[in-house]
């Protein structure tokens, strides 16, 4: 009687410890990976909404001195258009998309300067 009993607590405490391992491992799990904009490493993009024809290979081709129509024969059109403060432009091929989650998102963007060339490239990740 007592064996079993013995026996009876030794798998109720397994039990409990079993419990608390799962709690502490999904939380961790749930603040890493699923708390509101956070990074996705699995699928960085997973928020965000890319120009139609955009590719990250064609992007890192992308270099300084390119003009706006060879950018555009390269990664298509952007998303958006805007001039920036020197009197250049800057093309936006990516946008927050704000899913269910609202995981982070990605910034893919090219300046150019007045003349229509490109000065620079922008990747970065946006949590708004």
């Amino acid at each position: 009687m007592i064996i079993a009993s013995e026996r009876k607590a030794q798998l109720l405490a397994l039990g409990f410890v079993v419990g608390a391992l799962v709690i502490v491992v999904g939380f961790i799990f749930a603040v890493k990976f699923l708390r509101p904009e956070s990074y996705f490493a699995p699928n960085p993009t997973i928020d965000t909404d890319l120009a139609a024809g955009y590719s990250e290979a064609a992007f890192d081709k992308v270099h300084a001195g390119m003009s706006k129509s060879a950018v555009e024969t390269l990664l298509g059109a952007p998303l958006a258009i805007d001039t920036t403060t020197n009197g250049g432009e800057r093309w936006s091929y990516s946008k927050d998309n704000a899913g269910f989650w609202d995981f982070a998102w990605v910034t893919r963007e090219v300046y150019f300067d007045k003349d229509g060339n490109v000065e620079q490239t922008r990747k970065d990740i946006q949590y708004d």
